[in-house]
This record gives C-alpha cells, structure tokens and sequence, in this order.
C-alpha cells in the first residue's frame, strides 16, 4: 500500500546540494510524499521550484520571514525556523528533517511507528540515544536549570510530529518564552530547547534511523572498533563505508552532524579525508544535474577541483574511460596529471 508521508525542510541557499541529495534518497522508495520547505529567500525559492519541476514531485516553498533578532543565537535563521510549520502549511503530521542527512531506508518505515504509538500526550518521535545532559550543553546557566533531566534525550536532526498538537499544546508560545528567557546565556541552537519541551514525551524510533557521522578520528584501532559496534557508539566514521557495510547492519539514515569537513558534498571533506572517502560516492549516487566527464584515470586533486567547480554550478561529474556514449567535445574534461 502507497503510503502519503509529509516532509519537512528548512533550508539556506549554501545547503543546495545536500538538499537534492536527502531528496534523491527519500525518493528510492515508493511512497506518496509532499514536501513543504521553508527558505531564506527568493533565489532559493526558485532554485527549488525549478528542482520540483525537474524531479515532477510535490514541493510547497515558502520563504520563512521573522522579526525577531535570533539568527545569531540559534545557529541561524533556519534552524530557528523549524519551529513555525504551523503559520506557513496546513498539514498536520510532518517528518522534519536536516538537510545533511541522506535516506538509506524506507521513511514509511518510522511514520507507521510514529502513528500507531501517537497519542494526546505523545506526538513527538525521535531516536533516543545520548543523555539529555550531553545535549544541555556543558558550563551553562541553560544546563544548570535542567539538572533534574536524567534519561536520554535526542538528536533533532530528524523527527516526527503533529502541527495541530503544537497549536493546540501551545508548544511553539512556550518554546519561544523558553528561547526569550534563556537566549543571553549562550549560543545552543534549538535541539536543547526541543529536549526539554518533550522530555519524557517521545516516542522512540530504532537507532538505525539516525547514525551520526564521525570523521574526524585519526585512530585506526579506534575506527575499526566503531565500525563494528555503532549501536553501542552511536557514530560511525562514514568514509569508509560502502553500501554493503550499509545493508549488513541495517542502517537506514546517516547524518552528517558536525563541522564543516564532515559534511559530505564540501571540498573540506575531501581537503580532510581525500579519495578514500566517500563523500564522491555520495554525491554520484543521489546528487541530480547535468553531467560533466572526467578521463577516469585522472582521479586526483585536478579532478575533485573541476567535481566541486561544476558541482556547484548544477552540473555532476562522472569519470569514465569509455567514451561511446558521450560527447567528447561537450561533455569530456581531460586534465593533466
């Protein structure tokens, strides 16, 4: 049975590129989805619309406008964002989800968890793995208040919940007087505020459902150790995995929390991690463009160059060394070793 799944993005225009990316993994499966993306501006806006009509899938754009001054406080505008699904969308259930993520199973998956468990009280799912304490904040008034918050809390970067409890609830009054009472302590983003609003009132997805990335580990005992038990660290270092890693341990959704260079379609990466990442596999597995060709034997720093260059202005690039089916005065960039 086709299943209708609504999806929730917030996005800027630097994030372009994973955002074509999370799409193109969610899309693998056959489900019915709509998609509702709020946007910092009007190039934005465009540039997704011209990526719906593209992909011929359903996307609602609307630019996310607000008065207040937290951009500097909250990681942003669009992170704040998040909390106003209600003011611009009529739906009611929604997955939210961050743009430096890609889908590796079936997000039906964990909207029937979320409906079958959801109740007046819970209607709010998340994976809930790290210690709410871990998520506070160390060295901060905002920490201390919540002393008393013992069990596990949730990384925000994915979850599931209801826009009509939230309105109904207030939750979206309270967490903006929680914001308002407790925004000159320090910069914490929104994923405290989300931990304290539901706390003890998740519904708890499987861990597989948000495998966080960890790259920047130069022990090599200490990589292989993580790689084989990620359900006891919660983080695995996702340049050396492929898709069989992938299959065999049944991970559905990897996120690439953390700095710059462990964001997958950033030239960080590559600088950080080279060829033996994954970040090209990622990006010519799920990235949608127009495509450009490099001699495949050139696989060096000429090439990664020219793959962030053209990436970044639509196009894709492939390497290949059979020339057959392509266009050697378009579409063929040789590069000198």
């Amino acid at each position: 049975m086709i299943i209708m799944i609504n999806i929730f993005i917030c996005l800027d225009s630097n994030c372009l590129i994973p955002f074509n990316c999370l799409i193109n993994s969610i899309l693998k499966f056959k489900n019915d989805y709509m998609f509702y993306v709020l946007v910092d501006n009007q190039n934005t806006l465009d540039e997704v619309q011209k990526f719906s009509n593209e992909m011929k899938i359903q996307i609602e754009t609307k630019i996310f406008i607000s008065n207040q001054d937290y951009d500097n406080f909250y990681l942003g505008r669009m992170n704040y964002a998040r909390f106003f699904f209600d003011e611009y969308f009529e739906a009611d259930d929604y997955i939210y989800i961050d743009t430096d993520i890609i889908v590796f199973g079936n997000i039906a998956e964990i909207w029937k968890i979320y409906n079958k468990n959801k109740t007046d009280d819970k209607y709010f799912a998340a994976v809930m793995v790290d210690n709410i304490q871990t998520l506070l904040l160390p060295n901060s008034e905002f920490r201390q208040i919540y002393q008393k918050y013992q069990n596990k809390g949730f990384n925000a970067g994915i979850y599931i919940t209801s826009a009509f409890k939230w309105r109904e609830k207030k939750i979206k009054t309270n967490i903006l007087k929680l914001l308002e009472e407790t925004r000159g302590h320090f910069k914490f983003g929104t994923q405290p505020l989300l931990n304290v609003m539901f706390y003890n009132k998740v519904i708890d997805l499987p861990i597989e459902w948000n495998v966080c990335s960890h790259t920047n580990i130069t022990d090599i005992s200490l990589i292989k150790k993580i790689i084989l038990d990620f359900k006891k660290f919660r983080t695995i270092n996702v340049n050396i995995l492929d898709y069989e890693y992938i299959s065999k341990n049944n991970i559905k959704l990897i996120h690439y929390a953390g700095p710059i260079q462990d964001k997958y379609w950033t030239i960080e990466n590559y600088n950080a991690f080279g060829i033996n990442g994954n970040s090209l596999f990622i990006l010519n597995t799920f990235f949608r463009g127009k495509t450009k060709y490099l001699y495949s034997k050139n696989i060096d720093k000429h090439a990664i160059k020219y793959f962030y260059y053209y990436l970044n202005h639509g196009y894709l690039i492939k390497f290949t060394d059979n020339f057959s089916d392509i266009n050697l005065d378009n579409d063929l960039i040789y590069l000198e070793n």
